[in-house]
């Protein structure tokens, strides 16, 4: 399922960032995590991304995550490691993004 598209079932009564989760919880049987340079919208409760929050999801559930990273965003990561406060907005929108990928690299 993806949440771009119009066959997305919709929950009128939660909103956009339950909607996705509750997708994971309630019918996802395999997670695809594609992680390109975009963090993408931080919800304000949470303080992580929909797509951080969908793989959390996918990990308490115990489900298969299939993780792909784009390879321009793979290959800035040791960079990023030795270097945290250095300028990536060339690569990636938010130095969260890194967190993020180690986040799943390490099955966190």
């Amino acid at each position: 399922m993806a949440s771009e598209l119009p066959s997305f079932p919709i929950d009128p009564t939660t909103d956009t960032i339950e909607n996705c989760r509750l997708r994971v919880d309630n019918e996802a049987d395999i997670f695809i995590l594609i992680i390109g340079g975009r963090y993408g919208y931080i919800s304000e409760n949470h303080g992580k991304s929909v797509t951080n929050l969908e793989y959390l999801a996918a990990r308490a559930k115990g489900i298969p995550i299939y993780v792909f990273v784009e390879r321009r965003v793979l290959a800035v990561l040791p960079t990023w490691k030795d270097n945290p406060d250095a300028d990536f907005s060339g690569t990636v929108d938010t130095p969260e993004l890194f967190v993020f990928i180690e986040q799943v690299m390490s099955g966190d």
